[in-house]
């Protein structure tokens, strides 16, 4: 919306960070095939693609010291539990207990492990009640603080009601 306003295309930036990811990943299938030698879709399990999701929330979206922390952290608490279990561990629970980690972790830092600069601030300004700490409420933010009120374009002899 702010890019649009100053005459930045959003649409043609979207598509090239699509096809800068689709590519990365076609890379990274390449060395992946290369690597195991024969791929089936049986490989490909989506308990993988969600883990990977998560450690990405966990350690904290935008930031890539946090990804590598909450992957660690994963990988550490899996090695962890195998090795020392407790009473009444099976190892099939292991993404139940995660599930409940992520969930305190969810309720207690939404930003993540380390999250990025620029998503604590938006949460800091959410609780001091100034802004909003999702997508949605940021335009909403924006459409309520012009919300009612005519305004005038400067030079343009034109004016506008949201």
């Amino acid at each position: 919306m702010a890019a649009a306003s100053i005459g930045v295309n959003p649409l043609k930036y979207k598509v090239m960070a699509f096809a800068i990811g689709a590519s990365t990943a076609g890379f990274a299938g390449i060395f992946t095939a290369a690597n195991i030698g024969v791929l089936y879709p049986q490989s490909f399990v989506l308990q993988i693609s969600i883990l990977i999701l998560a450690l990405v929330i966990f350690g904290g979206m935008g930031s890539i010291v946090g990804v590598m922390v909450g992957a660690a952290l994963f990988e550490f608490l899996l090695q962890y539990l195998q090795l020392h279990p407790f009473p009444g561990y099976l190892q099939q629970d292991y993404y139940m207990y995660l599930g409940a980690l992520f969930i305190i972790l969810m309720i207690y830092r939404p930003q993540g492990l380390i999250g990025s600069r620029r998503r604590g601030q938006e949460f800091r300004l959410a609780e001091q009640g100034v802004g909003f700490a999702d997508p949605a409420g940021a335009e909403k933010s924006v459409v309520n603080q012009f919300e009612g009120s005519s305004f005038a374009m400067e030079g343009q002899g034109t004016s506008g009601e949201l």
